[in-house]
């Protein structure tokens, strides 16, 4: 059974950011609360705030703008509860929040809460003030669903064949929503930052050695001792950069056909054959007797 526990701002931001499935994080907040399941692992986060729509922002009137879980059993209900209570003992005469009408509202109810109404729904966007909606427009998308339908039906066109249209808002791109991805992206994130690190500490590391070289010959007094300094080799020299032919030599076959697939090395010889042929007709796969790819086909 999840249980109630306080949660900073940004940290509740943070979760949203990570499981929200169709909304970003909102605009402040007037107090926020988490669910946190047996095992003391947070799983779910609410957050309460002014109305969204100006005519309801009477101050007396307050807003849950997100919840959000992580499909933890009760969390949504329990998160509600509290916030309900909450908002009777900090004087809010009434409490709103909004949900898809592809919800049915199990949470809320079990929470205490009443189902006042349908609202148009559709986009923020008006001609007086130009916005880019990040929210599901389902009445919008209904709309085009219904115009879809009635084409499909002029065309003569079965429903069970019929085009759908369905619109969900990614705000961090479906890429980086699935888990393996986000795991890949945090390895690439950690290697860039630890090359960067060693970077910056193999130039102060020159820095340092830059800035004692220079006292050395300063205070240096004989020529003598000068030339001797000057003499000496640099870094470059003792330590020069490695390519990595130097380091691995010649391999037979090449490092780069070892790495190919075989089907690529097949297309790749046929390719040379047939460039070979094209010069001199008389030769044919067959006077290639080092090929091992001769036996199989061109894929």
């Amino acid at each position: 059974m999840p249980e109630l526990r306080p949660i900073t701002q940004k940290e509740a931001f943070a979760f949203i950011e990570r499981h929200h499935r169709h909304h970003n994080v909102p605009v402040g907040a007037l107090w926020h609360h988490a669910a946190h399941d047996e095992d003391g692992r947070l799983c779910g986060v609410a957050v309460v705030g002014r109305p969204v729509a100006r005519k309801i922002d009477d101050g007396l009137t307050c807003e849950v703008t997100r919840l959000c879980t992580d499909g933890t059993y009760n969390a949504c209900s329990l998160l509600y509860a509290a916030a309900r209570r909450v908002a009777i003992d900090k004087g809010f005469r009434r409490g709103v929040t909004y949900i898809l009408h592809s919800e049915d509202g199990s949470s809320l109810r079990a929470a205490g809460w009443r189902f006042l109404g349908n609202t148009r729904g559709g986009s923020w966007n008006r001609p007086s003030r130009g916005r880019c909606d990040k929210h599901p427009t389902e009445p919008e998308v209904a709309r085009a669903q219904q115009k879809i339908a009635a084409r499909c039906r002029e065309l003569g066109i079965p429903k069970r064949f019929a085009p759908t249209l369905k619109l969900h808002w990614i705000h961090k791109g479906y890429d980086n929503q699935v888990k393996c991805r986000q795991q890949e992206l945090r390895g690439m994130a950690k290697s860039r930052i630890e090359a960067i690190e060693q970077k910056a500490i193999t130039e102060i590391e020159m820095s340092c050695l830059q800035a004692q070289t220079e006292l050395a010959v300063a205070g240096l007094t004989s020529e003598a001792a000068r030339r001797f300094l000057e003499r000496l080799p640099g870094i470059e020299t003792l330590m020069p950069k490695l390519s990595y032919s130097e380091v691995t030599g010649e391999a037979e076959p090449p490092v780069i056909e070892q790495l190919l697939s075989p089907n690529a090395l097949r297309q790749r010889r046929y390719r040379e054959r047939k460039a070979l042929r094209s010069v001199t007709p008389n030769v044919t796969p067959d006077d290639d007797d080092d090929d091992p790819y001769d036996d199989e086909p061109a894929a």
